[in-house]
This record gives C-alpha cells, sequence and structure tokens, in this order.
C-alpha cells in the first residue's frame, strides 16, 4: 500500500526544487556556523579605543588609514540613500575616533536629491558631498548604471577630492564657505 500518490513530471520537477531549495538552505546556515567556528565573523566588541588603536597601526604601516562609502543611485530613493548615511552618522557619533576618516558621497541624476542632501547634511559630523551626474553623460565604453556613475565622479571630481595620502584641511564643496572638514588624522 502506497502512502503517497504517483507524481507526474511537473510533480517531480517540482519535488526536486522544493529538496533544493531545502539543500540551499541548510548549507546557507552550514557556512554560517563553519565561519563563526573559524572566526571568520567576529563575535568582539568594538571600541573607540581599539579603534584609535586600529588607525594609529595602520597609519604606523603606511597603509591608508581613511573610509570613503560612496552611494550610487539613479535617483527616486531618496529615503533609502537618507537611511544608508543617517546608519553611517550614527556609527560615527557611537565612535568618535571616525569622524577623521570617514566620508561619504552620494552620485545622483536627480538634482533634487542633492539639494535635498545638501540641505539635510549641511552640519553632518562628516562630510557627506551629493554629486549629480548629467542624465546626458555617456562614458567613453558606454557603460550604465553604477559603472556610469562610478566612471563620471572618478573623472569629472578628482580635483574636488582630497587624497587619500594627503593631510590637509578642504571645503566640503556641497557646504557653505564657511564650513570645512579636516581630512586627516591628527
Amino acid at each position: 500500500m502506497r502512502l503517497a500518490p504517483d507524481l507526474t513530471p511537473v510533480g517531480w520537477f517540482l519535488f526536486g526544487a522544493m529538496v533544493l531549495l531545502i539543500l540551499t538552505y541548510l548549507y546557507f546556515w552550514w557556512m554560517v556556523i563553519k565561519a563563526s567556528a573559524h572566526k571568520h565573523a567576529s563575535r568582539e566588541k568594538v571600541t573607540n579605543r581599539k579603534l584609535t588603536a586600529s588607525l594609529a597601526h595602520a597609519k604606523r604601516k603606511g597603509n591608508t588609514h581613511r573610509f570613503l562609502i560612496q552611494i550610487t543611485t539613479k535617483g527616486g530613493a531618496l529615503s533609502v540613500v537618507q537611511r544608508g548615511i543617517d546608519n553611517v552618522l550614527a556609527g560615527v557619533a557611537r565612535y568618535p575616533v571616525l569622524q577623521k576618516v570617514v566620508r561619504v558621497e552620494i552620485i545622483t541624476e536627480g538634482a533634487d536629491e542633492v539639494a535635498a542632501l545638501q540641505t539635510r547634511y549641511r552640519n553632518a559630523i562628516i562630510p557627506v558631498t551629493p554629486y549629480l551626474l548629467p542624465t546626458d553623460y555617456r562614458t567613453p565604453k558606454d557603460t550604465r548604471l553604477k559603472a556610469r556613475a562610478l566612471e563620471y565622479w572618478s573623472s569629472s571630481t578628482a580635483p574636488l577630492r582630497p587624497s587619500p595620502t594627503s593631510c590637509t584641511t578642504t571645503k566640503n564643496p556641497s557646504s557653505p564657505p564657511t564650513t570645512s572638514h579636516a581630512w586627516c588624522i591628527a
């Protein structure tokens, strides 16, 4: 006596798909456990003191000790972009040593978004700089989406951006002339 009816070819396909999904899910969790056991995922508590020591160590070794968080967007998702920036600002507020080494740049096609971001983050604790990507901009190889935005950013804003190896005071191009941010570790 059979407990289950015979399956049609579609039924076997769906059964196989379910088994594959279950195996994928199990594999994912096995990798999470494995990574945690081998210390690939740190559970160590981060403190401002540890960050200061890490930044000083990186500087002594001649490694970069600045972090650029870059957001590229076509526009139309201002709340998502703002949420991302707010999360960065919350992290920097939690670890004040990061104020000297973190900055955020946004590349968007929305002029209204650039204006809104400039207004909202004018007095942020770190530099937050929106750039307007012209809608008619074309790259030499006709790349699209984020690659297009990044190519525009790297070719057109180089004189505006502080060098990652220099230690100078620069004016934030999106803020009024009275606002400046030190971009170095003292």
